[in-house]
């Protein structure tokens, strides 16, 4: 006797809705697709050794053929998978269905966001970093996959305390992960002794743990994300202990120039940690006019007098000559001491900046021949625009996933900048502005000696002082003379 299989279809809309929720949330605005009554149609196959027998009913009854109840199809539900898969947008994806359209309107022309998350939910691409509903225990298991790794290199985590355990110096209730992968740690010994940036930010976990921050600046003059620290808290102890980390790895870290924001914590334990000392320490400009926007509430005047005291105190953070910048700061110091409206942000100045004037303003950084206040702003920004998408992050486990692939890309684009041997960039241009101005006039220079020549100014009675330098090894090259953008040096401010 043949074996026969046999299969009944009915129609989706047939049944009754019964909710399994537990009636927190409102019904979805398109209701069920359940009618409450039983629809009539039906297919029923049976499948024969040699023959295939179908029976079907084709008469719907109490429902219409209303395409906001059509499931979408699997065909499409795998072809919206395999354009997330490739990191094709929703907005994108949207749009291509949406061009498809034929004046007959099928499901997948309106599917929205909200489809396209329930895809990428079914399918397991929506979170491939969650490892566990539990925060804590995705993370620890992310950890632990990297330490089972057979190639030890390969572990990007250099450092694991947990809530709860023991770490001198750390207390108990202290939290941190230091990340430093095998890429990161070659271009931070390859570039940080011309200079490191250092920065933390908040707003990247529910927890309020802080993200820091060690950017290089490579020979493209662009900021690497170079090592990162994920910390309850942001003091000289557990900065301490992420340089310690940091230099077993890497050995002792020499940059020329360190720069980092106005607390002296990054500072502070560095100079524990790394020797020699930096021979220049710079504070990031960001933050010092953050600051000072913020205290000008201490100015007891109206906002004219604020628009003028925050209008002097950019003057002095840009002023280029050390002279004009002294004499400026004297009278500056003056008027506050007039006005009785003053004093109290006098005081808070006085206090805080004017004996640290050499780590600020830019009369005193010429020598150092960095301004990356805004590197570590940007990366910043790449990270919770771009990779965390504008929202607030909740999970650990997503920020430490994100942070690795933030590497990853890097490693991609630098690799495409060295293969075509370049980027033109905004500083790229700007050189190239210059060099087509400079064709465009008349210039009086005298040869002072053999890598050093003064230049008059068209514009003002001063001579700049231009000097050769020793070659180095950037990329940040004029595009139609080949030279080297730090092959020389200029007093200008423009340099």
């Amino acid at each position: 006797m043949d074996k026969t299989v046999t299969t009944k279809y009915y129609c989706h809309r047939s049944g009754v809705f019964k909710s399994k929720s537990k009636g927190e949330r409102s019904l979805k605005i398109t209701g069920s697709f359940k009618i409450d009554q039983y629809c009539p149609s039906f297919i029923r196959t049976v499948v024969g050794m040699i023959n295939i027998e179908v029976t079907y009913c084709k008469t719907h009854l109490g429902h219409q053929n209303e395409i906001r109840f059509l499931p979408i199809s699997t065909v499409v539900q795998e072809t919206i998978a395999g354009k997330i898969e490739s990191g094709i947008l929703p907005n994108v994806i949207i749009d291509q269905f949406r061009n498809e359209t034929n004046y007959n309107i099928e499901k997948k022309n309106i599917i929205t966001r909200k489809d396209i998350y329930n895809i990428s939910a079914k399918f397991g691409l929506l979170h491939k970093y969650k490892l566990h509903d539990v925060d804590a225990i995705s993370v620890d298991l992310q950890v632990k996959r990297f330490a089972q790794n057979s190639n030890k290199s390969l572990n990007p985590i250099i450092l694991y305390k947990t809530q709860g355990t023991e770490y001198f110096p750390l207390e108990k209730d202290d939290f941190m992960i230091i990340i430093l992968t095998e890429t990161q740690k070659a271009v931070l010994e390859k570039f940080s002794s011309e200079k490191l940036c250092i920065d933390a930010t908040h707003g990247t976990n529910q927890y309020n743990f802080n993200l820091t921050t060690i950017v290089v600046i490579d020979e493209f003059g662009e900021g690497y994300p170079a090592a990162f620290c994920i910390s309850s808290k942001i003091d000289e102890v557990h900065m301490t202990v992420f340089f310690s980390k940091i230099k077993e790895v890497t050995g002792s870290l020499t940059p020329n120039v360190f720069m980092s924001d106005d607390a002296p914590v990054f500072w502070n334990a560095w100079i524990k940690i790394m020797s020699p000392i930096p021979k220049f320490h710079l504070l990031c400009k960001w933050h010092i006019d953050n600051n000072w926007r913020k205290n000008l509430k201490k100015i007891d005047g109206s906002l004219t007098t604020k628009a003028y005291v925050y209008k002097t105190l950019r003057v002095l953070l840009e002023e280029s000559d050390i002279t004009e910048f002294e004499n400026l700061l004297s009278s500056f110091l003056c008027k506050l001491e007039e006005e009785p409206a003053m004093h109290n942000f006098k005081a808070y100045f006085v206090s805080t900046y004017v004996h640290r004037k050499k780590l600020w303003a830019a009369c005193y950084q010429r020598q150092a021949m960095i301004n990356t206040n805004m590197v570590l702003e940007a990366f910043h920004k790449t990270l919770k625009h771009i990779y965390l998408k504008g929202k607030k992050n909740q999970r650990l486990d997503a920020l430490l996933w994100h942070l690795l692939k933030v590497v990853r890309d890097k490693n991609f684009e630098r690799l495409v900048k060295l293969c075509n041997g370049g980027k033109v960039t905004h500083f790229v241009n700007v050189i190239n502005s210059r060099h087509r101005s400079a064709l465009q006039t008349n210039y009086k220079v005298i040869k002072i000696s053999d890598d050093t020549w003064s230049v008059a100014s068209n514009s003002l009675e001063l001579d700049y002082l231009i000097k050769q330098n020793e070659p180095c090894s950037c990329k940040v090259i004029c595009i139609v003379c080949k030279c080297y953008v730090h092959l020389f040096s200029c007093t200008c401010y423009d340099y």
